[in-house]
């Protein structure tokens, strides 16, 4: 059997199809076109379908706001008086995550109530979303409430810095949080804001804003 020895011309072209598969394929990752995007999501929904179901653990519990509950209860939003003794009732757990905004004042009796149950628990995690039609900007005691994140999701970049505008992330100009004197009790925040993908699925949660 006689092995061919290659020739530095034979290198050349070798070394020129790799150059030009790079660029391909960097060009088809900077142009994104819209087949091979939909190609990507189909093959990643295949992937989770064919993967195992991950049983839930039984640490978490959802405490849902369903038909049941209002027909029990009344009709939707109630009163913060009445959330208040719910969280009052979930003190036990590690972490009670309300998935709810107080960005406005209910009454004062009212949110004196929340609010203090909120910072006798010590174990509630409220919540704020991001908004791209804000007129005005953050106000400080907006700004503190997602500054008390544990998980950093806002850095603030000079916004003529070139590499800034460099950056592929999903902008917003407002905050809606909470107001101040309910946000202070809470002992920590997350963000509500998901984006569908070009589909108009949610498979993936954004972990960066700018």
């Amino acid at each position: 059997m006689r092995l061919k020895m290659f020739t530095p011309s034979d290198r050349t072209i070798f070394v020129l199809l790799g150059i030009v598969a790079s660029l391909i394929v960097i060009f088809l990752y900077w142009a994104k076109p819209r087949f091979l995007v939909e190609v990507d999501l189909k093959a990643l929904d295949a992937m989770f379908t064919f993967k195992k179901p991950v049983k839930p653990t039984k640490d978490v519990v959802i405490v849902a706001v369903d038909e049941r509950s209002v027909k029990e209860v009344g009709r939707w939003p109630w009163t913060r008086k009445k959330t208040a003794a719910l969280i009052r009732r979930l003190k036990p757990a590690r972490v009670v995550a309300v998935d709810i905004v107080y960005s406005e004042p209910e009454s004062k009796e009212a949110d004196i109530a929340l609010q203090k149950a909120i910072a006798e628990s010590g174990n509630v995690v409220l919540g704020y979303f991001f908004r791209d039609d804000a007129s005005e900007a953050p106000s400080a005691e907006a700004l503190a409430q997602i500054n008390k994140t544990r998980i950093t999701l806002v850095s603030s970049i000079d916004q003529q810095d070139a590499f800034d505008r460099q950056l592929p992330l999903v902008e917003f100009n407002g905050v809606e949080a909470n107001v101040a004197h309910i946000g202070k009790a809470a002992a920590g925040f997350g963000v509500f804001n998901i984006i569908p993908q070009e589909d108009g699925m949610y498979r993936v949660s954004n972990l960066v804003f700018a």
